[in-house]
């Protein structure tokens, strides 16, 4: 039977990953850096040098990389589904988004209209813990309750 592993098993083999990656990363550029000096001494310089210079670059651009997905992987974003849907008032001309729970109609807060929903139900994923949710490219800001803020 297969056991389920904890999120600090896996944790561990991921840095386990990285620091893997990170020494044989480091080991090539050792290797290069001979290279390079090695060329430098019998070529003066350019030609194979370039390119191993270059190599050198990438393994050393591709380590912050991975530092920085180690650095990151404890700040894992969940995300929460949010149900939006619009109440439109043909009196006002404005649309309103609520999440669910306010049933079939709602007081326009304009003129105090009782209002229909419509048909277009909107999920977006918010963050969990944020203020802000990104609906069709429109950013919206939620009180502590997860409201929309006025």
């Amino acid at each position: 039977m297969n056991k389920i592993h904890t999120i600090q098993d896996v944790k561990q083999r991921i840095h386990e990953l990285i620091q893997k990656e990170i020494a044989k990363c480091n080991k090539e550029i050792e290797e290069f850096e001979q290279k390079i000096r090695d060329n430098a001494i019998v070529y003066g310089g350019g030609g194979w040098c370039t390119q191993f210079e270059k190599a050198k670059k990438r393994r050393e651009d591709f380590i912050e990389e991975l530092q920085g997905l180690e650095r990151a992987q404890g700040t894992a974003v969940i995300l929460d589904e949010i149900s939006i849907y619009s109440y439109s008032c043909p009196t006002c001309q404005i649309k309103v988004m609520l999440n669910s729970g306010y049933g079939e109609t709602v007081t326009c807060p304009v003129c105090e209209r009782k209002i229909y929903r419509a048909n277009d139900l909107e999920v977006m994923k918010v963050a969990r813990g944020s203020r802000q949710a990104k609906v069709n490219n429109h950013y919206i800001q939620l009180d502590s309750y997860g409201r929309f803020k006025d």
